[in-house]
């Protein structure tokens, strides 16, 4: 990143300055220290005066002398308080495919190795054992305790989980609902006996302090702890020397970075984490065609065929923001692509292997994995729900052919991929990428392909792109919201959820869009967060899209089953009033109605315009789930509860206060309602139950409606 970049500028490795600084014991190895080569690394530790000890369990630095001359070992002792304390690091076993570690060599086994550290420090009299971690993640920690003996506490880093307690003072970038977990976590080992773990989150922000008691036998008895916030308000006073030698020198660099105009966008620009690991945005798709365009600009010169795709990984995407419209500075090209990253060519990939690569991409979208391709030159569409491929993390063999690529047509039209099969007679496809990738790593499926670095970084692809004239193909200083929209363009489709197994029934997805039974095909309609019914809103016998959108107590209801505004909206009840959709009245127009847990209401208007409603009456108890139907085939719908606590379900055959009626059923969900996901299943004569899955796919919409032809309400289901 600029960090970086500005101490290389000023032939000093600033964090190794501040490591050395803190004086610590020891340092495990991480997946970061390798991002740069094994060479790199061996130069930051070069610069040290006094270099600390880093331990690493699991790697055989051999195939690199010079690195494995310095003071890196599987474990080592230390004294505190006249106590020997031995310390044993351990890095993640995926290293190759997230870093860029070659040729030094990533043993698999960590537990075993950890365990054979564990037992040769304990065999020596040493009776108190620190793991020191980098394996990407807590629960990477928490599983590998349940297979160690003998450990008495873990330190873990890689991932960036929030450990703090209730009273602990947060930095104010942070916020009670960002904490994981307590501090410290608790894991169980082999043997059944708990053991401390812990973390801070990264940049300094934290220390992290944990006191263990031990008693004479060396177990550890209690322990108490929580990070402390790095800030001046608690007293926490600058260093001279760090400020002298990092601070003031940094600061200075990046306020020259940060003033250093390189284009100015007209949109805002997604490069958000969660987004970029997921889905086409409009930063990926503007990342992707810088490295296109510095290939292409490169391609003749070195001989190479002009590339037709680029793939830019999630992973190599680090602003984890929306950078709004305005101004893009070179910083901020820095903080989007901070890796030293290589624009790199591979020629002539065949179709086959061509897929592979494209199969990798969304291997993992369901985890938000790092190897999730912004693409371009090319449009894919891809079923999330197929088979996602597995590779063999040592030997990069396909363990599992991957199912989910249907097609991938370049920008020429010409098509690679249709129906989830290479086409026949398919032409190779020269691709750009980094030679991160290109080394396999993320997995991705290069294997033995020859491959060209252009010269280039990744970070310097974009700066070139944004900045050069229009007339040589780049962006002359601005991006534009007609090339670079939010959204994306659709490069990258993601097909709806078991479009399949509903279709026969209909839904609504998690993105919105309706599939309704008779309609011409599926269309978007509303926005994440309403509450979506069917109903007949204009007495043509067609049932057609309604919402309630809770935000802002609006109903929109739209004629006919296509993409379009509301027909009609109106303002009706109260925030946390529970929407019913039903035909009141029996002259053949559904129109809505609240429920209002807090009263054990129910409030039903005939008309779909703003006003009170035509008539209330109390049922049920706070709490009850409402739903509403025609439970005795008069033409005019009532309103049922569903009450949870006792798992019955009971219903009224007049708009009137008063207790079940003796026809309706009170019977449990177990066995007269069953529920769903995306498919509705058969229950009593006259009502039925689906599941319709909300925009964040962390709460459910559930239906209950009657007959098996349309949805009369849904209400939110936690």
């Amino acid at each position: 990143g600029p960090e970086w970049e500005a101490g290389i500028d000023a032939g000093v490795f600033y964090d190794a300055i501040v490591l050395e600084a803190l004086g610590y014991d020891a340092i495990s190895l991480g997946n970061h220290d390798f991002d740069f080569g094994p060479d790199i690394l061996n130069d930051f530790i070069d610069s040290y005066t006094n270099p600390p000890t880093y331990v690493s369990a699991n790697v055989d630095l051999s195939p690199v002398p010079a690195l494995d001359a310095q003071d890196i070992v599987p474990s080592t002792v230390v004294s505190v308080n006249g106590e020997s304390v031995g310390i044993i690091g351990a890095i993640t076993p995926v290293l190759a495919t997230i870093s860029s570690p070659d040729p030094v060599i990533i043993q698999q086994d960590v537990a075993g190795l950890v365990q054979a550290q564990i037992d040769a420090l304990t065999g020596q009299g040493v009776e108190i054992i620190v793991l020191i971690s980098h394996l990407q993640g807590i629960d990477e920690d928490i599983e590998l305790a349940s297979q160690l003996t003998d450990i008495d506490i873990m330190v873990a880093g890689g991932g960036d989980e929030l450990l703090a307690n209730e009273t602990t003072p947060l930095l104010s970038t942070d916020a009670a609902e960002d904490i994981f977990g307590p501090y410290p976590l608790i894991a169980t080992d082999a043997n059944q006996n708990e053991v401390p773990v812990v973390t801070t989150t990264g940049s300094y922000g934290y220390l992290g302090e944990l006191t263990v008691e031990f008693n004479d036998a060396g177990v550890a008895t209690s322990w108490m702890g929580e990070p402390i916030r790095v800030v001046a308000a608690d007293g926490i006073t600058p260093d001279a020397n760090i400020e002298t030698n990092v601070i003031t020198p940094l600061e200075a660099a990046l306020e020259a970075f940060g003033t250093e105009v390189v284009a100015t966008s007209e949109v805002d620009l997604n490069g958000v984490r969660a987004d970029v690991r997921t889905k086409e945005t409009n930063q990926g798709n503007l990342i992707a065609d810088a490295f296109l365009w510095e290939a292409s600009q490169a391609a003749s010169g070195l001989g190479l065929d002009a590339p037709q795709v680029a793939f830019a990984n999630g992973g190599g995407i680090r602003n984890d923001s929306v950078i709004p419209a305005g101004d893009i500075t070179q910083l901020d090209t820095f903080d989007m692509l901070p890796f030293l990253n290589f624009v790199t060519v591979v020629e002539d990939v065949p179709p086959a292997q061509f897929k592979e690569i494209l199969e990798n991409a969304v291997s993992r979208v369901e985890f938000t994995d790092g190897r999730f391709a912004q693409i371009a030159g090319m449009s894919l569409v891809y079923d999330p729900n197929g088979t996602g491929m597995e590779i063999d993390v040592e030997t990069g063999d396909v363990l599992q052919a991957g199912s989910r690529v249907m097609s991938a047509i370049l920008d020429d039209g010409t098509a690679v991929i249709q129906a989830g099969q290479v086409v026949p007679g398919a032409a190779p496809v020269t691709i750009v990428l980094v030679d991160f990738l290109a080394r396999g790593g993320d997995q991705y499926p290069v294997r033995d392909l020859d491959f060209t670095l252009v010269g280039t970084t990744y970070q310097q692809a974009l700066a070139n792109y944004l900045t050069a004239p229009a007339a040589n193909g780049g962006l002359g200083g601005i991006v534009s919201a007609d090339q670079y929209p939010v959204g994306g363009e659709d490069r990258i489709i993601a097909l709806e959820p078991n479009v399949n197994d509903y279709a026969a029934l209909g839904g609504v997805n998690g993105g919105g869009q309706w599939l309704v039974p008779g309609a011409d095909g599926p269309f978007f309609y509303g926005d994440p967060g309403d509450t979506p019914f069917l109903g007949d809103w204009n007495g043509d016998g067609v049932q057609t899209p309604g919402l309630y959108r809770p935000s802002t107590g609006f109903a929109y209801v739209r004629d006919t089953n296509d993409f379009g505004v509301a027909d009609r909206d109106w303002f009706m009840g109260n925030p946390g009033d529970i929407p019913l959709v039903g035909d009141w009245d029996g002259d053949g127009v559904d129109s809505f109605g609240v429920y209002r847990p807090s009263e054990g209401k129910v409030y039903l208007r005939n008309a779909q315009t703003t006003g009170f409603a035509d008539v209330e009456y109390y049922f049920g108890n706070p709490g009850d789930a409402p739903f509403s139907g025609d439970f005795d085939g008069d033409g005019i719908d009532t309103v049922g509860l569903f009450r949870e606590t006792a798992g019955l379900v009971y219903f009224r055959n007049t708009q009137t206060t008063g207790v079940e009626n003796p026809s309706s059923f009170s019977a449990s969900l177990a066995t007269n309602l069953s529920v769903a996901t995306g498919t509705a299943m058969a229950s009593t004569p006259s009502v039925c139950c689906a599941v319709m899955c909300s925009s964040d796919a962390t709460a459910t919409t559930r239906a209950l409606r009657t007959s098996c032809s349309r949805w009369t309400v849904a209400w939110p289901r936690s």
